[in-house]
């Protein structure tokens, strides 16, 4: 349904992803806002499972608040609770999430 080609070998225009297993053949672009030109990559998928480096802070990063595991068989959840957040960070606070969660992704 979303591709073209004598062979079916390539997405439509708007469609990205050619899969076999996918029984349209790609899926639609979704550009998040950043263009209306959405074109195929060569990226891959993945999945950052490792929570380690995230914490809370301050607008000026000085004040730094580990969350805690909220459950061992669970370990991609992390919480704070807000009225320890509000003891150490006074005018608001925001996530600062580790460096496999920043960047071009």
């Amino acid at each position: 349904e979303n591709v073209e080609g004598e062979d079916c070998s390539r997405c439509k225009s708007g469609f990205f992803n050619l899969q076999e297993d996918n029984p349209k053949g790609c899926d639609e672009c979704f550009c998040s806002g950043v263009s209306n030109r959405c074109q195929s990559s060569y990226w891959t998928y993945g999945n950052v499972q490792d929570m380690r480096g995230w914490y809370l802070t301050d607008l000026s990063g000085r004040i730094q608040l580990a969350p805690q595991l909220d459950n061992p068989d669970s370990p991609h959840q992390i919480s704070i609770s807000n009225s320890e957040a509000r003891r150490s960070l006074l005018d608001g606070y925001y996530w600062s999430a580790p460096a496999p969660y920043l960047g071009n992704k």
